[in-house]
């Protein structure tokens, strides 16, 4: 199982597109409003996006169509890892915060370097 977690930015008036359309897309299994600060700069919406999937190759095909519908202004990846390869057991979530301490939906966590 694989479990990849992104940032994306949405422009508001294409929320409840962006929505529908991840709906469709394979291996979308969670969605969440970020709350950071909006900016005069920058008025999109940001998004937590966590997508589960059995292969590398589903997943690529995944994050591509989540890259493609209209609205997602940038998509930023978080976390990517494969957890039947963690070192310890369990759903992974106990295993990444002793792995990565520090990690939130917020920060990055490359466990490329500690999952071998």
């Amino acid at each position: 199982m694989i479990l990849y977690q992104c940032r994306i930015e949405v422009l508001p008036d294409l929320v409840k597109t962006v929505f529908s359309e991840l709906e469709k897309v394979e291996g979308v299994s969670r969605v969440e409003k970020m709350i950071v600060e909006v900016s005069y700069q920058n008025p999109n919406i940001d998004y937590f996006v966590e997508l589960k999937t059995t292969d590398e190759n589903k997943l690529q095909s995944s994050i591509k169509a989540v890259k493609e519908i209209g609205g997602v202004a940038l998509i930023e990846p978080l976390l990517h890892i494969h957890i039947d390869r963690l070192p310890c057991r369990g759903d992974g979530k106990k295993c990444i915060k002793s792995l990565c301490p520090h990690y939130t939906a917020y920060d990055t966590c490359d466990l490329k370097i500690k999952v071998q």
